[in-house]
């Protein structure tokens, strides 16, 4: 009964957004949509069950309202719903959506800095998801790996830095549990700081910290160097988590390295891409990344490659693959590797 509760909600939720979304069109307002999902079949595995595994799912659906309210206060809504992921034991439901965006935006007029009051995108993941531009094949590393959330409910506040127009930031001040309720008192940290000294390169420092309680807590530590032109792009990512256990253990830190690139084949229409994910500890949330879990049992060695075919503007059909493999763990067996072939299609309007 609580499932259905919940899931007629949302779909109210949904109807509601859409009729009060149209009815102010006229008035400024902007509606656009974002898809992306795959068929998808499951070669090798380390968890045996789960091999020859295949079939269609939904990994993303955004509907979003955009407003200009004046010169100086601008909004937008996002939901956003996705197919359950069927590789989790125990997983089932059908599809049901939830808000993922639900700011309001301050940007006073001759001023390059802007205050976001609500739910919005975390600093974590402003950049490089821009950068490696191909989530709808996979998420950016440290989104995969577990280090956060793309959204927080919180404020943030993000410009240029007076006087130097190449050096940009984004702080913010969030609950720390995503799209979820907050359910303590703590609240989580987040700064970031992104140069660009020249046409096409894009350096970027992260930083964030969440204090939970009883000695535990998690600092998170980011950096990235971009290069991205019109028709090629690449770069290399470095990530590491330093997780707080409480009074009297000691600390799990979580490395990662990834490394990416793009080129056109031929532009607007075939590109090429390729991303290897090198992680340097064991991290135990592997198990939990969605639609490809990993082995929390051993350092993970990802590859993903694919080519991406553009027939019409903003339409994407994206054959891909993606392989882990596992280091030797200091205790127990190596894990076997894991191979998922995909053909991934993307739109926008």
């Amino acid at each position: 009964m609580k499932t259905n509760y919940w899931r007629c909600l949302g779909l109210i939720s949904v109807v509601v957004f859409i009729i009060s979304s149209a009815a102010a069109l006229a008035d400024g307002g902007k509606i656009s949509a974002v898809y992306f999902g795959d068929y998808y079949y499951i070669a090798a595995h380390h968890n045996e069950e789960l091999e020859s595994r295949n079939g269609f799912w939904t990994r993303r659906v955004y509907l979003t309202y955009d407003r200009k309210l004046n010169e100086t206060f601008s909004s937008r809504v996002r939901f956003e719903v996705n197919s359950p992921d069927g590789l989790k034991e125990g997983a089932s439901g059908k599809n049901v959506p939830y808000v993922k965006d639900a700011y309001l935006k301050i940007s006073p007029k001759g001023s390059s800095h802007s205050i976001l009051l609500g739910r919005s995108i975390t600093p974590t993941f402003s950049v490089v998801p821009k950068v490696w531009g191909y989530r709808a094949v996979e998420k950016s590393m440290l989104l995969m790996q577990k280090y956060g959330s793309t959204r927080d409910l919180g404020i943030a506040v993000k410009g240029k830095v007076p006087g130097v127009d190449m050096l940009s930031y984004h702080a913010m001040v969030g609950n720390g549990a995503g799209t979820s309720a907050e359910t303590n008192k703590y609240k989580r940290g987040y700064l970031s700081a992104t140069l660009k000294p020249s046409k096409g390169v894009i350096v970027q420092g992260y930083v964030d910290l969440e204090p939970r309680g009883s000695g535990m807590s998690r600092m998170t530590l980011m950096g990235f160097v971009g290069y991205q032109m019109e028709d090629y792009r690449a770069g290399v990512q470095f990530g590491n988590q330093i997780r707080g256990q409480g009074e009297g253990e000691e600390d799990v830190s979580i490395q990662g390295v990834s490394v990416f690139g793009a080129a056109a084949v031929k532009p607007d229409e075939i590109w090429v891409f390729g991303r290897f994910d090198k992680m340097l500890s064991v991290n135990p949330d592997a198990p939990k990344i969605a639609y490809t879990p990993m082995s929390g049992d051993a350092k993970s060695n990802t590859l993903i490659a694919g080519l991406d075919y553009s027939p019409a503007k903003n339409v994407h059909i994206i054959p891909n693959v993606l392989m882990s493999f596992y280091d030797s763990p200091e205790v127990g067996e190596k894990p076997g590797s894991d191979l998922m072939a995909r053909v991934t299609l993307y739109y926008k309007f």
